[in-house]
């Protein structure tokens, strides 16, 4: 393996590592002086716990074989394969996901998220490597219904989670939101 590949990835690792301390934690010896062992707890015991929904495709979902899979989850266990890690995956709804890194209770948050203002005040992120963009679907008898997004208004619509991207937009546009990151609901 190439030494920059492999600085590259200890560096990504790092800083996707970086999210877990917290700001109250005390001083108990990290390299970096600043309080966080994050990183030391995660050499300590060999394992990377990662968090991520399973439920969005093609970032983190199952396959076919209900195995675990997507661009994240497979980039967070080729990250822990060249760290010499093994890696667990805690599986939650997208809204537990970032409390849980907060918390502790996961080492790395794996699914798309939007780098927003609140969250870098908590979290550090990697250097985005993906940008999502939104679309709309509509049942094929209903599409001369919709000609712009502000026709959904009053209208209810599917979201991911709660606090994502598309339902902060589809509550600007006064859609009715309905989650379904779990387990999909039917309308």
């Amino acid at each position: 393996m190439k030494k920059s590949g492999l600085l590259f990835y200890l560096g990504m690792a790092t800083v996707m590592l970086a999210a877990c301390g917290g700001e109250n934690e005390q001083d108990t010896g990290s390299e970096a002086g600043d309080g966080d062992t994050s990183w030391t707890d995660v050499q300590d015991s060999g394992t990377l716990v990662v968090g991520t929904s399973g439920t969005y495709a093609p970032i983190t979902y199952m396959d076919e074989n209900n195995e675990l899979t997507g661009f994240e989850v497979e980039l967070v266990r080729e990250v822990a394969n060249r760290l010499d890690l093994d890696i667990e995956f805690s599986t939650m709804d997208f809204d537990g996901i970032l409390p849980a890194l907060r918390n502790g209770q996961i080492d790395v948050a794996a699914h798309d998220f939007a780098i927003t203002e609140e969250r870098l005040e908590t979290f550090d992120f990697v250097e985005p490597h993906k940008y999502s963009y939104g679309s709309a679907i509509v049942r094929a008898e209903d599409v001369d219904q919709f000609t712009s997004a502000h026709d959904l208004e009053g209208v209810e619509v599917a979201l991911g989670s709660l606090t994502s991207n598309y339902a902060i937009f589809a509550d600007n546009i006064g859609a009715d939101g309905t989650a379904y990151d779990a387990e999909p609901k039917p309308f």
